[in-house]
């Protein structure tokens, strides 16, 4: 658990001593937790269930780690970063961000499951993200972005595998950021302009 770019990696390290590690943060009332597993056994590490039920935590970014929890409760919650994590299932996803009501940033990158459903997109509830402000996303993961319509920031990672699904209004958004194919519809990049009346700051990436 570091935020700096010297952090220290979990290659060799027994989970069980990780654990005890978390578990002493845990009784800590730790409020930053970042975890990062940069080893080449992806998704080896599963994060104790204690980390979700913490109420004094207001960060958490992980990295190349497995969540099975089947309850969350982070009241506390601020930032919520995860990039390569693996879940049981779309709904144990959707029930990590219900369980924090407070949140305001959320990155979101590259995740999966473990179900053979794993590629279908997913909605979140517009008002269960009602107090985020930034998203960094995948584009391809939602069914639709409303859930992120009041956000002031937002970036979108790799337009192109289909068209907007949907035509959700940023009324609140300043600064777009949009990574898409080269073999994209430019009708799809300008819809997303159309949606953003208050934009001041853009930033389109052609892959």
């Amino acid at each position: 658990m570091d935020s700096s770019s010297s952090r220290p990696k979990l290659k060799s390290v027994p989970q069980i001593k990780i654990n005890t590690w978390i578990k002493t943060a845990v009784n800590s009332k730790v409020e930053n937790v970042e975890i990062y597993d940069e080893t080449l056994d992806k998704f080896s590490f599963e994060m104790p269930s204690c980390i979700f039920n913490l109420n004094t935590i207001t960060v958490l970014k992980l990295s190349g780690v497995t969540v099975k929890t089947p309850y969350v409760d982070l009241p506390s919650l601020k930032v919520l970063h995860l990039n390569k994590v693996l879940f049981p299932n779309v709904k144990s996803f959707q029930d990590l961000l219900y369980g924090c009501p407070l949140l305001q940033d959320l990155a979101l990158k590259i995740w999966g499951t473990t179900d053979p459903h794993r590629y279908e997109r997913f909605s979140i509830n517009k008002e269960e993200l009602k107090n985020l402000i930034s998203a960094d996303v995948s584009f391809y993961s939602f069914t639709t972005l409303e859930s992120l319509s009041n956000v002031k920031a937002l970036r979108i990672h790799r337009i192109g595998f289909s068209p907007l699904p949907d035509t959700t209004i940023f009324y609140n958004l300043i600064h777009l950021e949009i990574s898409y194919y080269s073999y994209s519809s430019d009708e799809t990049i300008l819809q997303c302009l159309r949606n953003c009346p208050k934009l001041e700051t853009l930033t389109i990436d052609k892959v």
